[in-house]
């Protein structure tokens, strides 16, 4: 059974098939709309739960991107579809298995915060920003070619790099069952977490 969903000014939402109208429980190939009635995202459900391999298209439907959803509606992993990855000069930015910082992206936030050195002359000049560090993970996970790509100034740049150099070996990338290169450009802000009143005796 086909059934299409409509929201309170009329415009189409989604087009699904269904295993019931009470309730309403979608079961097999669904496409969904956005407002302006593009296209939005198209794949499985099950049980009412998305599954297996869906397509979305990004950037108003000029790009497109796959998500994987487990048995329980959850994200397994997002990869592009195999026309889009392309490697430039033998280094990737998107994988179908990304690098992971050993332990995730939370001890990855938490490393940083652990180690990030504010440096004294910023604080003193009461400096904050964000810095983006681009870096690329080699296919043994190390991290080499740190570079600043956004600077605030020298001594925050030389900071942020440094935190970056110091990381420990992150699981590599993989691509058609191979280790990879991939690129990332890791934003890291500089925050005061009290800052001086103008006037203050510094």
């Amino acid at each position: 059974m086909i059934a299409s969903d409509f929201d309170s000014k009329g415009n189409l939402q989604s087009v699904a098939a269904i295993s019931s109208i009470q309730p309403f429980v979608k079961e097999g190939k669904c496409t969904i709309y956005d407002d302006k009635g593009r296209k939005e995202s198209e794949g499985d459900y099950k049980n009412d739960k998305r599954n297996g391999i869906w397509t979305w298209w990004i950037d108003e439907g000029k790009d497109s991107m796959i998500i994987e959803y487990d048995e329980n509606g959850f994200k397994n992993r997002i990869r592009p579809p195999m026309e889009t990855v392309k490697a430039k000069d033998g280094v990737f930015t998107i994988v179908e298995q990304m690098p992971v910082f050993p332990g995730g992206e939370q001890a990855m936030l938490d490393f940083i915060s652990n180690n990030v050195k504010y440096p004294k002359s910023a604080r003193e000049d009461d400096v904050e920003g964000r810095v983006i560090v681009q870096f690329v993970i080699s296919k043994t996970g190390d991290v080499v070619d740190a570079k600043i790509v956004k600077s605030v100034r020298s001594d925050i740049d030389e900071a942020a790099l440094n935190v970056v150099n110091q990381m420990p070996q992150w699981n590599p990338g993989i691509q058609d069952g191979k280790t990879v290169l991939v690129s990332f450009n890791l934003p890291i802000n500089f925050t005061l977490t009290k800052r001086k009143k103008k006037g203050e005796n510094r």
